[in-house]
């Protein structure tokens, strides 16, 4: 993430790693808290639609009284590892008000469809990442250990883990942090959000910037202005250098 920096010093050297930008800063103790992959189903055909509607019949026709896991998987391409349970699933779903939690979700880059994130739908739903966006959220989408050259992308819903690349896993930024349920490990509040930015990102930004810092806010300055104020720089060839160049980490700059 590239901030403004002085004539002496080259873009490149002053740009920081995604990671240490998010969350605490130490991504040992961040991924997968305050970032990580977007949701992977394994069975798109059963969980991913492009109306409600055809994703409440697909749960329909699991729950069907008398229905085999044999006959289901004649209807679609199902998971076929031990990330998804027939026999759990057409114990578990009925049990939730399923219906009122399908929603709209990014699938693809400007491709919105609709889903379930439950265990019993879609396999890998990422629920500490997805459920930030249960509250208005923002969030930055980068490829990691790019392959096909670094990329970026937005969201303010839920996605898939294959946004900004074909092969590259994308990794969620949320700009704000809330409470996950059931988490006491995670609770940040129950409805009150905290910046999920680094205190020291935060404080390397107002330095240069000449503004001050109070507890994790920039003076006049707020973690939308910041996301807006980063995404022009992330798409400059600057910051998306070949993958030969030894200094691209894996989180990205």
């Amino acid at each position: 993430m590239l901030m403004p920096v002085r004539k002496a010093l080259s873009d490149w050297d002053s740009a920081s790693l995604l990671t240490e930008c998010f969350g605490t800063g130490n991504w040992q103790a961040d991924k997968q808290v305050a970032y990580g992959s977007g949701f992977k189903s394994r069975q798109d055909d059963f969980a991913i639609t492009f109306h409600p509607d055809a994703l409440a019949s697909n749960i329909e026709t699991l729950l069907r009284p008398g229905m085999s896991e044999s006959e289901l998987r004649t209807h679609f391409a199902l998971c076929t590892t031990a990330h998804w349970d027939f026999a759990r699933a057409r114990k578990r779903l009925p049990q939730i008000d399923w219906r009122k939690e399908i929603r709209p979700v990014m699938f693809r880059p400007f491709d919105f469809r609709f889903t379930l994130l439950h265990p019993d739908v879609v396999t890998e739903y990422r629920r500490e990442i997805m459920t930030q966006f249960e509250h208005p959220n923002l969030a930055l989408l980068a490829t990691r250990k790019a392959t096909e050259g670094f990329a970026v992308f937005v969201t303010r819903v839920p996605c898939g883990h294959k946004i900004v690349g074909n092969y590259d896993m994308t990794t969620v930024f949320p700009i704000y942090r809330y409470a996950v349920k059931d988490r006491d490990s995670l609770a940040l509040g129950s409805e009150k959000g905290e910046v999920n930015l680094s205190p020291t990102f935060l404080r390397r930004l107002a330095e240069v910037l000449g503004l001050r810092l109070q507890s994790l806010a920039v003076d006049g300055v707020t973690p939308e202005n910041i996301f807006y104020g980063c995404i022009p720089d992330l798409r400059t060839p600057l910051t998306r250098p070949p993958v030969t160049d030894s200094r691209v980490p894996s989180s990205g700059r």
